[in-house]
Order: structure tokens, then sequence, then C-alpha cells
């Protein structure tokens, strides 16, 4: 009966390790991602020549930097933030203020993946008002369908991961019990 209790606890032991060896890159990679982001909205925020900065070039900024894009409205906030403690420019603040808001006014077509955005706003220029609803729920949906299918992605690794260690503690078990 003792070693069923070892086994156990040696499995839940592996379990708890794989645990933590999937999240604690997750949350590492994300918050540097994050300070990334902070980083060079200060690098902006500080720049003379502001009035260069729109979207499109912010997210080249980011992907050159290597930061994905879904930090763009967080890289914004942070240079308002810079410019609103640091400086006292009114006008940089009253047009990064004015790119936050264009940035809001398509949020909906902005956490798209890259493909797909260029070609909804590229449609949404065409399309007449009435039909642009039409475009802004296929957008949502295509947003949901994303969200679904990068949770599924990270779940199949992880349960691949713990299969593989389930696996070697089933070969292994035998050769160590004895």
């Amino acid at each position: 009966m003792g070693s069923w209790l070892e086994l156990i606890s040696y499995v839940s032991y592996l379990l708890m390790a794989v645990m933590f060896g999937l999240f604690i890159p997750f949350f590492a990679s994300e918050m540097y991602q994050q300070l990334k982001a902070k980083k060079l909205a200060e690098k902006i925020a500080d720049n003379q020549d502001y009035e260069r900065y729109d979207i499109d070039l912010l997210e080249v900024l980011l992907r050159d930097k290597r930061i994905e894009t879904k930090y763009l409205k967080l890289l914004i906030r942070h240079i308002l933030s810079h410019i609103h403690e640091n400086s006292e420019n009114n006008e940089k603040l009253n047009y990064f203020k004015k790119v936050y808001a264009d940035y809001n006014s398509d949020e909906i077509y902005n956490d798209i993946s890259q493909p797909i955005s260029v070609q909804v706003k590229a449609l949404k220029k065409v399309l007449d008002e009435p039909q642009q609803t039409v475009l802004s729920n296929l957008a949502y949906n295509i947003k949901i369908l994303e969200a679904k299918s990068q949770f599924s992605k990270k779940l199949n690794m992880a349960l691949t991961i713990i299969s593989i260690l389930v696996t070697i503690i089933g070969i292994a078990y035998p050769f160590f019990s004895k």
C-alpha cells in the first residue's frame, strides 16, 4: 500500500512541476513583452518628432522590437502616461490621445491576426455604413474563433507534455519498484 501512496505523491509532484513549467515561462514572456513595450513607449514619448507616429508606424516598431502587436493599446497607454507625467507639451499629449481614440474606434478590427485584419480593414473602407455592421459582426466572430484556437493550441500542448510525462513514469515505474 505504501508503494501506491509513493507513486501517487510522485505523480502529483510531477504534475505540479509540469504546471509550474508551463505557466512560469508564459508569465515571464508576458511580463518581458510588457516591459519592452513600456521602454519603447518611453523612447517614443521623449522623441520631439512625435507627429510621425501613427498606428501603422507603432505596429511596425512593435514588430521591429519583437513585441506582439496585441500590446499596441498598452504601448499607446504607456506613451500617454509618460507624456502626462514627464512633459508639459499639451500638443504631444493631445496628438497621442487622438491616436488612442483612432485605435479604439477600430478596436474590433485591431484584435484580429495581421493577414485577416488587413483584408477586413480594406473591406471596411469599401463598404457602405449599413454593411459595416455586418463586417463588424464578422470581425467579432473571427476574434472569438482565434481566441478559441489559441486556447486549444495551448491546451493541446499542455496535454501532450502531461501525457509524455505519464508515459515516462509508466515505463520507468516497473524498473524502480523492484
